[in-house]
């Protein structure tokens, strides 16, 4: 799938004769471990372009744990749950080691939106049924 984001961006596919004089061209590849819900930890191969424009959407740059991780860490750490014990969970229902270092960043991210959350202004009145 990284492959076909490259032929997308690129605008030809690998070893197509439109590629020759356009400016651009593949640039081989680096590896990349990411952790992911159902799979554990999977290293794999991002593809590159010659002038470092291509940003993959599938996994952006820079990101090390997959998006439905991501959102399960999240939603334990709002229901109150401490670093640790999440770091425990995860590893037990995922199989996927994270430290507590990890899921301090990823709970980071959303710390800001908290505050803006709890110092919203509010209804004087509120009904109740």
């Amino acid at each position: 799938m990284l492959q076909a984001e490259l032929d997308e961006h690129l605008g030809y596919e690998k070893h197509s004769r439109e590629s020759h004089n356009t400016g651009n061209s593949r640039n081989g590849s680096y590896s990349k471990k990411v952790k992911t819900q159902s799979l554990g930890d999977m290293i794999l191969n991002i593809p590159r372009d010659r002038k470092s424009e291509f940003e993959p959407r599938l996994i952006p740059k820079g990101s090390r744990i997959s998006d439905q991780l991501e959102e399960s860490i999240i939603g334990m750490y709002s229901r109150g749950m401490t670093t640790s014990d999440i770091c425990q969970q995860v590893k037990e229902v995922y199989g996927v080691d994270v430290s507590a270092g990890t899921i301090s960043n990823v709970t980071d991210r959303i710390h800001e939106h908290v505050k803006e959350w709890q110092n919203r202004p509010l209804d004087p009145v509120y009904f109740v049924v």
